[in-house]
């Protein structure tokens, strides 16, 4: 386990009230869901739509972080997988990450290219997941 900077931020928020951080997590993570849709050839809503998703990517980030208090490190099941670099656990989390995605943008209204968008979307996040990972292990 490592300490998974939107987690971390979420901890922060859980146990002293300290919510600034998780904020700045909500609103990177709706400009890369953004990135993601425009790349998918999305033009309507997107603002709705990717902040919809980014808060219900959050709501599983402050679900999980509550969950594993526990736990000496914030980490989250994405991180740790792009940590160890095994390519079936890395695709479960993008694949669990873009129903969680989905389920936002169903809730912004989206229908008509839901699996697409959500695909899309996590795509950007996953990304820089991906790239968060490379920076950690070149640290080690």
């Amino acid at each position: 386990m490592n300490a998974f900077p939107s987690s971390v931020s979420a901890r922060a928020c859980i146990t002293q009230g300290d919510c600034g951080d998780t904020l700045y997590w909500i609103l990177r993570r709706t400009l890369l869901i953004s990135t993601g849709l425009r790349f998918a050839g999305e033009k309507e809503h997107l603002f709705k739509k990717s902040l919809y998703g980014s808060l219900a990517v959050q709501g599983f980030v402050m679900a999980w972080t509550a969950a594993h208090l526990d736990q000496p490190e914030a980490s989250l099941p994405s991180g740790d997988a792009a940590l160890g670099g095994n390519p079936v656990e890395i695709a479960g989390t993008y694949i669990t990450r873009a129903f969680i995605v989905g389920a936002g943008l169903y809730a912004a209204g989206e229908r008509k290219h839901l699996i697409r968008n959500a695909l899309a979307g996590t795509a950007a996040i996953e990304i820089m997941v991906l790239l968060w990972a490379k920076m950690e292990n070149s640290k080690s």
